[in-house]
């Protein structure tokens, strides 16, 4: 890189360089290009952005915005299905292991029976739990 490059850089973030010699790039594209090949890459162009605008603007922008409320509800229910499963995963680990050491003895907080009442499924439901995250 020259000096005059080096002092053209200054200021600038990798980001905006590699944008600039993006657009070089096209422009040296277009200019290699003959009449009718620069005339149908503006066709194309202009027939892209047109169906941009189309499904900004027309009849698919109701799809497109239940399609944006659909993914927000997915995203919703799986972060509560994680949260949920975080708390499963510490009953498991802490409660019911606490209480099951708790229920021997003369002194057991509670009884083996309450205990598989209480928790009888648990271990279950974390990992059905488990499986519909991995679905979502």
């Amino acid at each position: 890189m020259d000096m005059m490059e080096r002092q053209n850089t200054i200021g600038f973030d990798a980001e905006e360089l590699q944008l600039a010699a993006a657009q070089k790039s096209r422009l040296h594209t277009l200019q290699t290009l003959s009449p009718q090949a620069l005339r149908e890459k503006r066709v194309v162009t202009l027939q892209s952005l047109w169906r941009g605008r189309c499904v900004r603007q027309g009849p698919l922008r109701k799809r497109l915005k239940m399609n944006r409320h659909r993914n927000k509800v997915v995203r919703e229910i799986l972060s509560t299905e994680e949260s949920y499963n975080e708390s499963l995963k510490f009953v498991i680990d802490y409660v019911k292991k606490q209480l099951e050491f708790h229920s021997t003895g003369p002194q057991a907080i509670i009884t083996e029976a309450q205990l598989s009442t209480l928790f009888s499924n648990v271990e279950q439901i974390y990992i059905l739990s488990n499986q519909i995250i991995d679905i979502i």
